[in-house]
């Protein structure tokens, strides 16, 4: 009977985060830096990242230049380094001027028709 209900368990193994993948492409799909699967019958449904890494970024138009920007890229990859983060997001509009040129900066489009969304919890 319990077994009929979603449970998070952690993902404490890379053994146990390669099957969360793996289940994950099986169903055409994919999650970023997972640390939870969600189990139903014995098998994994699902998963949640609580710790997906972002860094957001901006740089004034009129007194910032492309050696600035790149300055300012490589010190943020330093940061992301110092915390032991190997692999961040980073949104970016397509309005702004580094839209296309993000992969040049190393970062890979993701796929996809979706939108980023807040959620502010109160204390």
């Amino acid at each position: 009977m319990i077994e009929d209900h979603c449970r998070l368990i952690p993902l404490l193994t890379d053994e146990m985060k390669d099957a969360v993948h793996k289940a994950a492409k099986e169903n055409n799909d994919g999650v970023l830096d997972p640390t939870h699967a969600v189990i139903k019958n014995g098998q994994i449904i699902g998963a949640i990242s609580v710790q997906v890494q972002c860094a957001s970024w901006w740089m004034d138009s009129e007194k910032s230049g492309k050696r600035d920007t790149l300055s300012v890229l490589q010190c943020l990859d330093t940061l992301m380094l110092d915390r032991q983060i190997f692999t961040y997001l980073m949104p970016c509009k397509e309005t702004s001027p580094y839209y296309k040129i993000m992969d040049r900066g190393g970062f890979e489009k993701l796929s996809g028709n979706w939108g980023l969304f807040l959620k502010k919890l109160k204390e």
